[in-house]
């Protein structure tokens, strides 16, 4: 697993556990919205997510940048053991579906719409 990854699933659960969006974890932390979405979307690059973003996560959190090191050591050490799965399901890609599934819907319903009333015209 890599650093990116253990941050991401670090993240994951602290703004599960506090119930807070991403973009109150954003304005918490001073991190912009669209890093942390990278993030959690792992697309963060070839180069990583930088130390000054890691520190700012870490206020974030509430700790300080050596704390969330030791926590991303924890998850590394926890994936190697089969104890964490790095891709598991998170409520972000359960929910991206859910709206695309709905949008494909209101599309179907709108083209119906669209036909029907050429029909009658």
């Amino acid at each position: 697993m890599s650093r990116e990854s253990a941050v991401r699933l670090i993240l994951i659960e602290y703004l599960e556990l506090h119930n807070m969006s991403l973009s109150e974890f954003g304005r918490k932390s001073k991190v912009n919205k669209a890093t942390l979405s990278k993030l959690l979307n792992n697309k963060y690059g070839k180069i990583g997510i930088s130390g000054v973003i890691l520190g700012l996560i870490a206020n974030g959190m509430c700790m300080d940048l050596p704390e969330l090191e030791e926590k991303i050591i924890e998850y590394q050490t926890a994936y190697q053991n089969g104890e964490v799965k790095q891709n598991e399901s998170t409520g972000w890609n359960s929910l991206r579906k859910m709206v695309s599934i709905w949008y494909q819907v209101l599309r179907y319903i709108a083209v119906i719409g669209l036909l029907s009333i050429l029909i009658y015209l």
